[in-house]
């Protein structure tokens, strides 16, 4: 009998089926909501419900609902996968409407207190023991979680309880808001029940459940491509070995799934499949094997797991995999073929026996597959599947690239190290190549993932495996760019805000991630970009590019953070009017870069800072960082794959318009007006600090490989002002050069602290240094040692992953391609003695310079 299927006026969604073989009824809810929904700082939030449901709390009005239902009979059960929770009343069908009130009370509007979360809690974590306890169990958990490696499903559907625990009632009761709605809801009724009876009960029951959350489904996300078998290798104090294979394949929808199940029953349903025969009764290899299939909606694992004499794991998992590469080689005997259609036939008709079974059945079909009757397809499919198909299925689905192994193996000695599992790793591997024939190989380096996320941002992914740390740079273009006169500091702001919360994330829950991640990771104003640099533990890394897209998509910019902020800032203000060189550093810009915005000081003033309101921290959010603006670069240990449907799933699909770009004013050509070549400024200083700035070129102009060239020369322990400002005159005891290159404008700064009576002298130094540059660039043996030292120092800053992507994020920013260490040299070392010559003609033009002196207040500090 065909199902009918309709939607209340809330949205939820009903599958009925009557069955009249006795007066009993299944229903079953099943939410929308599993472990593939937890929020990443609360692993195990949907397997949570399964316990406080059943519970009565402040919110119930029927008290203790598992009571409720036994005292008629019946049982209240539940369960959780990775893409549902299924809440079951199973009762006499004369006691429809009772189960139907049950589950309104249990899925509505929902509270809970300290006191029952923590006992909860508890639970739970026994719970999560218990299944460690069982080595059965507990293989195929890690079965399944290395198979789904990189993707939401490869998370426990328990969690992790010391994380889960750090929930407050109103984490939970935000989860049970954005996921317990109607519209995320499918209720199956089978059983002996009137159809008409049954809509005039809907309406009065599940039908006052809260309306909602029937929008567009996100995409499936990606899983992780696999170079070669996943492992995963565990000792324990005693007891047998167990062994478990795991091929990753398609998910409920896909039509393989009727050759899976054919394959899967050859090898493993009954005494006379494959495995049985050769394990067990043969070579009697192992104690006990099955044959599995884990089904979600978007992917499933076909599992096979043995339990066997420790000594003979090795054997055991060879025989295992010999079966295999057997079954993909020779198609199936028809009388094999004939036995195994049976099998899954019969399985379907044992299925129909119970209400509770049929319910399972549908249920998951119309949630999984949108077909409540998908079942008939399915036989169909079976029915009409030859042997050479399966053959076809398992040389497409049993292959290295998509199986994953597990072996659970006793340590009575207790002498088990990282050597004796990296051993026992080695063997697996070499076990699989000698068995399924296939040469296992590590991947090479992919090169850059380079797409467009759904909301219009860049996505650049980098892959380094082995790196144990992930970076990511996420950025704007804009910063500075974007500021003004009476606005100066606002940028700042908005990138020290980014992480103070978010539509879904209060400040102090970004900080306990951060924390639970060990990661570093915080908000970037540059000259010309804005946006969140950031490092995590591989093993964290999307975890942690959920909490930085979060941030980047929906930033809430709270009113108590930015008052806090804003005193912060203003405080800082105040302190570094004591520090000399930021003093003449910021009356040195301004001048030397009149009406450009790379003039302003980034922290602002103390006046500035007072004008920004919160709404227009928000507005220029808004305005001026649209998400098709957006860059991302990652590097590290990590699938693009991941990457990319992890930030999809985030930062959602573009909704605006096409922003437009934002560029960078031109150079200032004009020269320094004479009364502005320089400025003195005095404070409470110690000593005196001298600052010659000079317009250079930007980091998008050819000549920034010379700019870098003059900077090196001038600056480092060997450099011009070392040589001859320090050490041959003594005038000054610290000097240095810096070359900054942002988009469209750089410039070269020259500095040296020194006791204010040296200050004339330190200038006049300076000024034969300049004119000599100027008039006869660098010698080419000085040149060829700047080179060097560039050189150098591009390798030592590629040791992080975070100054590679770093880097990478920079070059595709400023000039559109990624660097390399060849790249960079080859450009450097292409600069010749003639080409500084004339960029330092330029620079160091006496008319386009600007010296800044920082004098101490009434001679120094005494």
């Amino acid at each position: 009998m065909a199902s009918k299927v309709f939607r209340l006026s809330n949205g939820l969604t009903v599958v009925f089926r009557p069955m009249r073989l006795a007066p009993v009824v299944a229903l079953q809810m099943w939410v929308d909501a599993g472990a593939a929904s937890d929020p990443e700082e609360f692993p195990g939030m949907a397997h949570l419900f399964e316990h406080l449901l059943f519970k009565g709390n402040p919110s119930r009005r029927m008290g203790d609902l598992v009571a409720t239902v036994e005292a008629v009979g019946g049982s209240f059960e539940a369960w959780t996968s990775h893409d549902h929770t299924v809440y079951e009343v199973l009762l006499p069908s004369r006691h429809v409407r009772l189960g139907l009130d049950v589950l309104a009370d249990a899925l509505g509007p929902f509270s809970v207190d300290e006191e029952t979360l923590r006992r909860e809690f508890s639970i739970i974590d026994q719970e999560d023991v218990r299944r460690a306890d069982d080595p059965w169990t507990d293989t195929a958990d890690m079965l399944v979680a290395l198979a789904f490696e990189g993707h939401p499903y490869a998370r426990s559907v328990t969690g992790d309880p010391r994380r889960l625990a750090r929930a407050a009632p109103a984490d939970v009761e935000a989860f049970h808001r954005r996921h317990y709605r109607a519209g995320r809801m499918t209720l199956v009724v089978v059983g002996d029940v009137d159809e008409e009876a049954l809509d005039d009960l809907l309406d009065d029951t599940v039908g006052d459940l809260p309306r909602g959350g029937d929008g567009a489904r996100p995409p499936p996300a990606d899983f992780a491509p696999q170079a070669r078998v996943r492992t995963a290798v565990e000792f324990r104090s005693a007891g047998l070995a167990y062994i478990g294979l795991g091929f990753r394949t398609p998910g409920a929808r896909d039509p393989a799934t009727a050759h899976l199940a054919l394959l899967a029953a050859a090898l493993g349903d009954g005494p006379a499949s494959r495995l049985p025969v050769a394990m067990v009764r043969g070579a009697e290899l192992a104690v006990h094997v099955e044959v599995t299939s884990y089904p979600e909606r978007d992917g499933s694992v076909l599992a096979a797991i043995a339990s066997t004499q420790p000594e003979k794991w090795d054997r055991a998992l060879e025989a295992i995999l010999a079966v295999l590469a057997e079954t993909a080689r020779a198609p199936l005997p028809l009388s094999e073929l004939e036995r195994t259609r049976r099998l899954i036939a019969l399985n379907a008709l044992y299925g129909v026996e119970t209400v509770e079974d049929v319910a399972d059945r549908i249920g998951f079909d119309a949630v999984a597959t949108g077909d409540a009757d998908y079942e008939v397809r399915f036989q169909a499919a079976v029915a009409s599947i030859g042997p050479r198909e399966i053959r076809e299925a398992a040389r497409t689905w049993l292959r290295p690239d998509r199986l994953s192994v597990v072996v659970v193996l006793p340590d009575e000695d207790g002498d088990a190290d990282g050597e004796t599992v990296d051993r026992v790793r080695e063997r697996i591997r070499e076990i699989v190549r000698a068995t399924l024939g296939a040469p296992e190989r590590a991947a090479p380096p992919a090169g850059p993932h380079d797409v467009r996320l759904s909301c219009g941002a860049r996505l650049v992914v980098r892959p380094e495996p082995g790196a144990p740390l992930v970076a990511v740079d996420a950025f704007f273009p804009g910063g500075q760019l974007l500021e003004s006169e009476r606005t100066a500091g606002l940028q700042g702001t908005i990138a020290r805000l980014l992480l103070r919360g978010t539509a879904t994330r209060a400040a102090e829950e970004i900080d306990r991630a951060i924390d639970e991640m060990a990661a570093g990771i915080h908000g970037v104003a540059d000259l010309d970009a804005l946006g969140v640099s950031a490092a995590f533990p591989a093993a964290e890394a999307l975890r942690g590019l959920g909490l930085v897209a979060d941030c980047l998509r929906a930033p809430s910019f709270p009113a108590d953070e930015f008052e806090r902020d804003r005193r912060r800032a203003i405080a800082d203000l105040r302190a570094a009017e004591t520090d000399a060189f930021d003093l003449a550093y910021r009356e040195m810009l301004p001048r030397l870069l009149p009406g450009h915005p790379y003039r302003l000081d980034p922290h602002g003033t103390p006046a500035t800072l007072g004008r920004i309101t919160r709404s227009a921290v928000a507005r220029a959010w808004e305005d001026g960082y649209p998400l098709d603006r957006l860059t991302v670069v990652v590097s590290g240990d990590i699938s693009p794959e991941a990457v990319r449907s992890t930030l999809d799933a985030r930062l959602g699909p573009g909704g605006r318009r096409r922003a437009a770009a934002v560029r960078a004013p031109r150079p200032v050509e004009a020269e320094v007006r004479e009364r502005d070549r320089q400025v003195v400024v005095r404070g409470d200083f110690a000593r005196a600090h001298v600052i010659a700035g000079f317009r250079a070129p930007g980091g998008d102009d050819e000549r920034r490989y010379a700019a870098s060239i003059l900077a090196e020369a001038l600056a480092g322990d060997s450099g011009l002002l070392m040589a001859e400002v320090r050490e041959s005159r003594g005038l000054a005891y610290d000097v240095g050069a810096d070359y900054r290159a942002p988009i469209g404008q750089g410039f070269l700064t020259v500095h040296a602290a020194c006791d204010e009576r040296n200050v004339e002298a330190v200038l006049r130094v300076l000024d034969d240094i300049f004119a000599r540059l100027a008039a006869h660039g660098l010698p080419p043996e000085t040149v060829a040692h700047a080179q060097d030292l560039l050189v150098g120092s591009y390798a030592l800053d590629m040791q992080r992953v975070s100054d590679r992507n770093r880097l990478a994020a920079r070059g595709i920013y400023v000039r559109g391609e990624l660097p390399t260490p060849e790249r960079y040299e080859a450009r450097v070392r292409a600069v010749t003695p003639a080409d500084v010559r004339a960029l330092a003609a330029s620079i160091f033009d006496p008319a386009r310079r600007v010296t800044a002196i920082a004098l101490p207040q009434d001679g120094g500090r005494k």
